[in-house]
Parts: C-alpha cells; structure tokens; sequence
C-alpha cells in the first residue's frame, strides 16, 4: 500500500499497519543467510504482527520455517491495495463453457 494514499486508509480500516520500508531494506541478506528473502517481502506484504525470525532451517531433523511469527491478512494484500491504486485492473478472468466467451472482472468490480 502507498503510505497516506486511499491504500494506506484501506489497511486502517482493518486493522493493517504498513511498517517503515526503510527499515525493512537494512536487514542486510548479503551478510546474514538466516534473513535470506525476508527484506522484499517486508516490503512488498502488509503484515499484521512482527518478525521473530525470517528463517529457521535444520536440515538434518526436517524442519524449515519462514517468517516465524509473522501472521499477515490474505485479503489485504491480494485485493484490498489494488482496488485503490488500480480499480479498473482485470482481476479475475472467467473462462466460460462455450468457446471465447470470457468475463473480465476488474477489481471495482
């Protein structure tokens, strides 16, 4: 979501804090394997509650864990910020039955 734009008022409206994308970007990957992805998609998701650890991996027992602790709204982050910024954007495609014959739905609706 855009800070302060209609997005940001949409992530208000539930519960939704956009966290400060400078921050997010000095999370330094190249020096630490274990925040490895984390950065982009701090800044790319609305995430509802904060980062205990990007990754936990033990290869040996099985175990790979991404974001631990983080919980993030589905809802928000695929249709709530494009119905601002892009609202006449085709977000679903529906292929009917009968040959070339498709509805287009855009995120307005």
């Amino acid at each position: 979501m855009a800070r302060g734009g209609r997005g940001a008022a949409a992530g208000r409206l539930w519960g939704v804090r956009e966290a400060s994308g400078a921050k997010q970007r000095g999370l330094g990957t190249q020096h630490s394997p274990r925040r490895m992805g984390a950065p982009g998609s701090l800044s790319r998701l609305t995430w509802i509650t904060p980062l205990r650890s990007g990754q936990h991996c033990d290869l040996h027992q099985g175990r790979v864990s991404w974001f631990l602790g983080r919980q993030l709204k589905v809802a928000v982050n695929c249709l709530a910020r494009h119905v601002h910024v892009a609202p006449d954007k085709v977000a679903l495609i529906w292929e009917k039955d009968e040959l070339g014959e498709e509805v287009r739905v855009t995120y307005s609706g």
